[in-house]
């Protein structure tokens, strides 16, 4: 027995046929076109079960798989009104003590708010906080020494992120785009859409010791 369906399910499904007859041909077979007028005209009528389908059922595998490959490829990929690795804020701090010799100190502060990878912001990246310091010290002959601290907090965060697609061997893609590819070219073309980071260092020191002649 079919389901009752609402206006906009009726709708959703007539796109998803108007996607199947261009861009998988081989699945609008005659039966297939009598079914789908068959299901046009009685669903939205009543919920009386119908006749057995007449589809061959790697006919109907087909359907799901596609439908479901088709809106992942979307999913990032999509046109919108989002710049890419734009953050709306953008700030940095630092104080800085010490005189021409003698002992010297800095601390930095650096943050990036929030942004969108992509245009249509399905993918974003999180804000990011780091803190650095310097301490050292400066003799009068142009010899001196300094000890950096990088990410002083230790923060756990990234310090570049992109989102884009790609397919490797663990993907449930992969099988369907290589060797005998069944999934729609777009789809393999845009691949599946993650996360692409570099994190930023843990906490860690650095001692410099320079000289002018």
């Amino acid at each position: 027995m079919l389901p009752h369906c609402t206006a906009s399910s009726i709708r959703a499904l007539i796109d998803v046929i108007n996607q199947i007859e261009s861009k998988n041909p081989h699945l609008w077979t005659a039966n297939f076109q009598d079914e789908v007028r068959g299901i046009l005209d009685e669903e939205p009528k009543s919920t009386r079960p119908v006749a057995t389908t007449r589809c061959r059922a790697k006919s109907w595998s087909s359907v799901p798989r596609w439908a479901s490959n088709t809106c992942i490829a979307q999913i990032g990929n999509a046109s919108g009104n989002y710049i890419p690795n734009a953050p709306a804020i953008v700030a940095s701090a630092g104080v800085t003590i010490g005189e021409k010799t003698g002992y010297f100190g800095t601390v930095r502060w650096r943050y990036l708010g929030a942004s969108p990878l992509t245009e249509d912001n399905a993918f974003r990246s999180p804000a990011t906080s780091i803190v650095n310091a310097r301490v050292g010290y400066r003799w009068e002959n142009g010899w001196s020494v300094h000890l950096d601290i990088l990410n002083l907090l230790n923060t756990q965060a990234n310090q570049i992120t992109y989102a884009y697609g790609s397919i490797i061997k663990t993907d449930s893609l992969y099988n369907l785009c290589f060797v005998t590819q069944t999934a729609p070219a777009a789809v393999c073309q845009n691949g599946v859409m993650d996360y692409v980071l570099h994190p930023i260092e843990p906490l860690a020191v650095r001692l410099t010791l320079t000289g002018a002649f």
